[in-house]
């Protein structure tokens, strides 16, 4: 008898009782394991990165002041960010103490939901493509975003959370999901998808009138928080339009398939990296034209990442809609409007591809899955050949990690935090790969091997971006600096003016009516904006690198940075007198003038 037909033959043989109890309970504890896992894992990141980023991102006063609005029944002057993120930040605020409450809020608060999102993921993931949940949570979990968001109090970890919630809950049919998608409209304008995908899911699965009128009502219940809140935006238009994120879509020009490179990048542009481009960013930069051949093979490697990234995509979208998944209907209504929504932005950021990471890469290794299903259909590869493709993973896995090593050193000195995660991040994919060998009673050792080793490769590579992108925490603090040093050498009633004014407060929040916005200073030419100062009694002009050394930048235009660009340079100036220079280097620093009596 052929080796398919045994195979076939054992797998006809009936289960008997006991084999499907034993089953169900090795696969019950299989998934509490791995829960056990994440939890512990997502815990560890959030002690490590709670506060790491020393000074937050500058749109962080922004979203607690107007949540200060609607708290104190007043109505608010700025409709631009919703009130769900300060309003969560506030009242977290009044169990833990310090000199800036509400910051050390904003990093618990991330700190507290981290650990439920990578669980709310799993559950979700584990719907779609089963035991492979883990290793895509962990992917996510320490994504160079996903790290970076959770050492800021911004809302886009909260905002995953309630994502994830929804999704959880419309996937195990709870009405709660209404509830969570409301929640999640509150922190963010496109979490509105989430309404519509709850919405959609009950109209397909209950077909009747009845039914459909139901989902209606609830979902339209869902969306009366944000109505309001757009109808309060309207009737404060002239006040809420100034930089307002709807004037990301007025514009002629649009990002359109920008934003799905960006997404790629954002979502798997750190998966694997080259050996010789790592070399070149931590270690020594080479010749132009060593480097231009570093740039192509880059290039490649970046490509037919893409490839893969498309096909598993593009296979679980055709998939899913053929085979009427009705599971991944939500799924599919968030990606569409999500994608479609921002493609037609005038530009994008990295925090607006977040929210569809994880959206993302699922429907991906979903597609993965049903492609390797139709390439092995019924077992149709030799085990001998699979061995071989072990063997072949494991080794070039192995030599591929070797090659990525001697950038560590250097990548551990510009980012302590990075350090820390890839040593976690390793024990998690042994342990569990470990236990899951045990658990699967010692077979498959190859493959467990190979999936062992393409995780580590993964983190390895990984791990680069991540140093990359938060560095040593230390971005913008030297405004904390400046605030410090304010607080400590000048008198109440003497003004400074600098370009992060809220920032600066958040760290002298005594001194608050004391630190003003450059842009709040009149005149056109340098030698108006002194005579302004002078006119407001400023005390105080601080220079800054952030935005100083960006000509280009529109803040720069937008706040006249020109008018102090003489300020470069750490030394008297006409009537400035030069005091202090804060700040880790030249490019992260703060020259300090005192203006001199007239």
């Amino acid at each position: 008898m052929s080796r398919l037909k045994k195979r076939k033959a054992k797998l006809s043989q009936p289960q008997g009782p006991a084999d499907i109890t034993n089953s169900t309970v090795q696969q019950k504890r299989f998934e509490w394991f791995a829960i056990a896992v994440l939890l512990f894992f997502g815990i560890y990141q959030s002690v490590l990165f709670f506060g790491y980023r020393v000074v937050p991102n500058s749109d962080f006063p922004a979203f607690v002041e107007v949540a200060r609005k609607i708290l104190s029944f007043d109505i608010p002057t700025n409709y631009k960010r919703l009130p769900g993120l300060g309003i969560l930040q506030i009242a977290l605020s009044n169990f833990v103490g310090g000199h800036h409450p509400v910051l050390t809020a904003g990093w618990l608060l991330n700190s507290i939901l981290h650990p439920v999102t990578l669980i709310l993921f799993y559950l979700i993931a584990r719907k779609f493509i089963g035991k492979a949940a883990f290793w895509l949570v962990l992917v996510v979990a320490i994504n160079p975003l996903t790290i970076e968001l959770l050492s800021q109090p911004m809302a886009e970890t909260t905002l995953l959370c309630f994502t994830l919630l929804a999704f959880y809950l419309i996937l195990v049919r709870s009405n709660l999901c209404y509830v969570a998608a409301c929640a999640a409209t509150l922190i963010r304008y496109d979490a509105a998808v989430l309404i519509i995908a709850a919405m959609a899911m009950d109209i397909v699965e209950n077909r009747n009138k009845k039914q459909i009128l139901l989902a209606m009502a609830k979902g339209s219940l869902a969306f009366v928080p944000l109505a309001i809140w757009i109808i309060g935006t309207r009737l404060n238009w002239e006040s809420s339009s100034k930089g307002h994120y709807l004037s990301h879509y007025t514009g002629s020009k649009h990002i359109g398939l920008g934003y799905l490179a960006l997404l790629w990048k954002s979502a798997m542009g750190t998966l694997l990296q080259c050996p010789a481009w790592v070399k070149a960013i931590f270690l020594q930069k080479p010749s132009a034209s060593g480097m231009e051949s570093i740039k192509q093979a880059n290039d490649i490697l970046y490509g037919l990442s893409k490839l893969a990234a498309i096909a598993g995509f593009a296979t679980g979208i055709m998939y899913s809609i053929i085979k009427k998944n009705l599971k991944a209907l939500p799924l599919l209504v968030f990606l569409a409007c999500n994608i479609a929504v921002h493609m037609v932005r005038m530009r994008s950021t990295p925090r607006y591809c977040f929210l569809l990471i994880w959206a993302t890469m699922l429907m991906c290794c979903y597609g993965w899955g049903v492609l390797g299903r139709l390439i092995n259909r019924d077992q149709r590869i030799p085990s001998k050949v699979l061995a071989v493709l072990y063997i072949l993973i494991i080794i070039t896995g192995l030599v591929w990690i070797y090659k990525l090593t001697p950038a560590l050193g250097n990548a551990a000195k510009f980012s302590p935090g990075g350090k820390k995660l890839l040593i976690a991040s390793i024990a998690a994919v042994v342990l569990f790969a470990m236990v899951s060998f045990f658990m699967n009673k010692k077979s498959g050792i190859l493959r467990v091997s190979a999936i062992t080793v393409f995780m580590c490769l993964i983190i390895f590579s990984n791990h680069y971006g991540v140093s990359k992108v938060i560095g040593n925490g230390l971005r913008d603090a030297e405004f904390k600096m400046l605030a410090d040093w304010f607080v400590e050498n000048s008198q109440p009633g003497e003004k400074l003016v600098t370009s992060l004014p809220k920032v600066v407060s958040l760290f002298a929040p005594d001194r608050k009516a004391d630190i003003v916005h450059v842009s709040n200073i009149g005149g056109t030419t340098p030698q108006e904006f002194v005579a302004s100062c002078y006119k407001k009694n400023i005390t105080y002009v601080a220079w800054d690198s952030r935005i100083g050394l960006r000509p280009k930048d529109s803040y720069y235009k937008k706040w006249r940075i020109e008018r102090i660009a003489p300020l470069i340079n750490p030394k008297d100036n006409g009537p400035y007198q030069y005091v202090k220079r804060v700040g880790e280097n030249k490019t992260m620093s703060i020259n300090i003038f005192r203006l001199k009596k007239l």
